[in-house]
């Protein structure tokens, strides 16, 4: 469990779009699991992403439009897995994170801490290598912001990477490792 710390401007945001294939590099190589990312077209890519990571958003970036349950179910959409065994991953989360009663809700509906599990529950359901988190408490409270951060402790200790990006040293003293950028490059590199 990582945390990328730096002031606004330093390219943490940078560093996670290029971790989370989103973004480019301008040089050099990148590769992951033997994988030359650079090499991948676009529907290479799009696979890869969906397939190797979960995003986790500061403001949980789920649709007003779609209920917890669907908002969920869309990086499920593009695998080949029957609708059975995408409801069964489904109501496991629900249940796992407590929020089954909140599944048949819109995100407007329901509290911050619940989207934000919701958020953490629709980047697992594809079982990605890694979790990438841009400020994953900053929009919560202290108590709904501890919760979550106990939660991707947990997920960590049971082997899930977990790199976030933060500006709160509380979200950092969580993590085994806080990597300090500025201007693009590691100024510091820290075992906690």
């Amino acid at each position: 469990m990582v945390a990328i710390m730096g002031t606004s401007g330093s390219g943490k945001s940078t560093l996670l779009n290029i971790l989370g294939f989103i973004d480019k590099i301008s040089n050099g190589e990148y590769y992951f699991d033997g994988e030359n990312v650079e090499t991948l077209t676009s529907v290479e890519l799009a696979e890869f992403r969906n397939k190797k990571v979960g995003f986790v958003f500061q403001y949980f970036a789920l649709l007003n439009d779609y209920t917890v349950y669907e908002n969920i179910q869309l990086p499920l959409l593009k695998t080949k897995l029957s609708k059975k065994e995408k409801k069964k991953i489904i109501e496991e989360y629900l249940i796992e994170f407590g929020i089954t009663s909140q599944k048949n809700k819109r995100p407007q509906e329901i509290s911050g801490g619940q989207q934000q599990r919701v958020a953490i529950i629709r980047a697992l359901v594809t079982n990605p290598s890694y979790i990438l988190a841009d400020e994953p408490t900053g929009a919560l409270d202290k108590k709904n912001g501890e919760a979550i951060m106990n939660i991707l402790k947990d997920l960590n200790k049971n082997g899930k990477t977990i790199i976030i990006v933060t500006h709160d040293n509380n979200v950092a003293n969580f993590c085994d490792r806080i990597i300090t950028i500025d201007d693009g490059k590691i100024i510091n590199s820290l075992c906690v």
